[in-house]
Parts: structure tokens; sequence; C-alpha cells
């Protein structure tokens, strides 16, 4: 029988060796090659110094925030993790959510602003700037406004921006440079990114397995993650790495676990981590699927509570409180701030107001539904009440 304790020191980092794709190690190289001061900065490691920052933000009651950038798959989603998990659980004495701190988008996270605690903390995945189509100017206009209320709630902030390190606020920056797979230590580049130029200061080493520990997984190096890249079952899996795994519902059937790409346990396990995939990966579902943007998806969102507040029954058809278009226009403007930090333009108003108007065909009604996730039957249960 193997104890916990040997599960754990096997976990432990060993002959640690990070590899930086070929083509990153000409760039870091020719940096090396350019500048005295970059190489000794790209030879820095400032691991220590970085916590002792985050904690002494913390203690003081001041904001951190942090913009994340690197290619697909380098590991930026856990570190942004890593980082909220550590600002809430060590330092807020708070229960960490995946589901409830990682926004989708700027949409999402102004939405969560509405019933925010002083000092929470975010993390924008993926992080996307609007610059065209519908609204456009006034998105942009909302980015800007987001400074202004994390700044008074001292919300805590992540954003991961793939490409380039975008104007978040963010006073440094974490660039990918390499990881060991094997011991699971993900390498970052820490830039300042204090008057908008971006000045490389050293490196940063993050533990990610380590956060897999502290939220309850032991299978976590065998698997390869919640994602499974090792492609491992349930039967190749050593029975007291399940058995202290605490994410892992004890309880389980054979015919619950997940027999895809995923973790064996996905579909049983409470881990904050695989919470976080099933997350993304209804994400992914919908941009396969296509359909709506995040934009249209919130008028929709928007016009469908207002419809329920004004729809009623009348003589088997749906009719509303206020039928002259004006009329009902302005009851949305006057709405609209009470349910979301969304700022629409005009024409975006007149698009929410003919929702409305058309959410009392029935058919068109189910189809909204159908595309918002909602249960049709449930909504149209609420007007009939009426």
């Amino acid at each position: 029988m193997i104890e916990k304790e040997k599960i754990l020191e096997e976990l432990k980092a060993k002959n640690i060796k990070f590899k930086v794709d070929v083509l990153d190690q000409i760039r870091f190289n020719n940096l090396l090659n350019s500048s005295e001061s970059l190489r000794i900065a790209l030879n820095t490691n400032l691991t220590s110094k970085f916590n002792s920052y985050i904690e002494d933000k913390l203690k003081a009651k001041e904001q951190v925030k942090l913009n994340i950038k690197g290619e697909t798959r380098s590991g930026k989603s856990l570190v942004g993790l890593k980082l909220i998990h550590k600002i809430t659980t060590n330092y807020k004495d708070k229960n960490f959510d995946s589901v409830k701190q990682v926004c989708a988008n700027q949409r999402e996270l102004l939405q969560k602003l509405n019933e925010v605690i002083f000092g929470d903390s975010f993390l924008i995945d993926e992080n996307a700037f609007t610059n065209v189509g519908s609204g456009s100017m006034t998105q942009l206009q909302q980015l800007k406004d987001i400074n202004n209320i994390v700044a008074k709630e001292n919300i805590h902030l992540i954003s991961i921006t793939p490409q380039v390190f975008m104007n978040t606020g963010a006073t440094y920056g974490l660039e990918y440079y390499g990881r060991d797979s094997k011991n699971w230590l993900s390498r970052f580049l820490l830039l300042s990114l204090k008057n908008n130029m971006p000045e490389l200061i050293g490196y940063v080493i993050f533990d990610i397995g380590k956060l897999f520990q502290e939220t309850g997984c032991l299978i976590y190096n065998l698997t390869g993650g919640c994602t499974n890249p090792n492609k491992l079952k349930y039967e190749d899996l050593p029975k007291d790495y399940i058995k202290y795994s605490s994410c892992i519902s004890k309880d389980f059937s054979l015919d619950e676990l997940q027999k895809e790409k995923n973790c064996p346990f996905y579909n049983v396990c409470s881990s904050q981590l695989c919470k976080y995939e099933h997350k993304k990966d209804k994400w992914i579902q919908r941009e396969l699927k296509g359909g709506l943007r995040e934009r249209e998806i919130e008028k929709y969102d928007l016009g469908l509570s207002l419809f329920l507040e004004f729809a009623y029954i009348e003589e088997e058809k749906i009719s509303l409180t206020s039928n002259k278009r004006n009329d009902l226009k302005t009851r949305v403007k006057l709405k609209l701030p009470m349910m979301t930090n969304t700022q629409f333009t005009g024409v975006e108003i007149e698009e929410i107001t003919s929702i409305i108007y058309t959410l009392t065909d029935l058919k068109f009604l189910k189809q909204v539904c159908e595309s918002l996730e909602k249960d049709y039957s449930e909504i149209y249960s609420q007007i009939e009440k009426r």
C-alpha cells in the first residue's frame, strides 16, 4: 500500500530543465547578444521577489493587475489560475471558485462587477478587444471604464492577451519562456509595463503541479492534467493515486467516467481546475457551433429578461404591457442600467426593443431560448402565470 506522503514525495521537482522552442531560442539568443542589460535580465530569477511583491500589495490593500501573453497551450491559463488562486486563498482567506472568478471576456467581467465585494479577484481568459462592428466605440470606452470600477473596489485583475500586451492597466506583464513538463514547472519572463513601454527585468517560475495538489488532484502528473493528453484510462491509473485524490467522488460508478479526451474523472471531479475545464469546453463548443457573438448574446439575453417583465397572456396570445414603440423604448432605457454595466448605443437600444416585440411570436421565442440555452417551457410558464 502506497502512503499519501510517498505519492507527494514522488511529485516533488527533480532534475529541473526548461525547454524553449527552437525559434524562440534564436530570438532570445539575439536578445543576449544585443544588450548586456538584457542578458542579465534574461538570466535573473525573480520568483521570490515577485511573490513578495504580490504579498506586499495585498497586505497594503492595493490592486494586483497583471497581463499574461504567450502561444496557445503554453500554460497561460494555468499560470493565471495559480495567481488568482494564490490571491484568493493565501491572502484574502476566501474560497476559490473558478466558475465565478474566470471570465471569458470583458462582457462577462462587467456583469460580475455588479456583485463584487471589495478585494475580489478575476481572470479574463483569452482576452480579446473588439475594434469593429456594432457598438465597438462604446465597447472601447467600456474597457477604459473597467479600470475605474476595479480601482474603486480594489479588484485584482489578471488579463490574458495571447498575442501582445494590451492596455489593461496592468503594472507588470508575463510572457511564456519555456517549461519543464516532467516537473510541471512553467517559466515566464517578467516585464514592467509602466509608461506603456515593456521592459524586461527577469523571469518567474510557477509550480503548476502544486496548483493541482492544492485543489485535491494527485493524478495530474500521470494524465497530463484535466485535458489528459497522455490518453490514460481509469484502469491505467494506480488505485492509491485515485484514493488520495480528494477531489474525486468516492462513490462514483464506472458508467460516469469520461471516455473521451479528458481526464477519466472529468464527470466526477470537484476540483476547481476541472470545473474550469468544463467552462472552457462550453466556450469552445459555442465557437464551433457559430451563432451569436458575445455582444449579440447579451442583447438577446437582456431582451428576453425585459420581455418577461412586460409580457402577459391575453386570449391565448402573448401581449405586451406597452404597445407603443416609443413608450417601450423609454422603459427599456430606464431598466437597462439596473441590469447591466454594458453601455449600449441608441441603435442597440432600438435593437433590444425590437427583440422584445418579436418575442411575442412563440416560434421566435423558442428559437431565442434555444440559442441562449434557456428552458423554453419554463419561460413560457412564467408568462402564463400572469
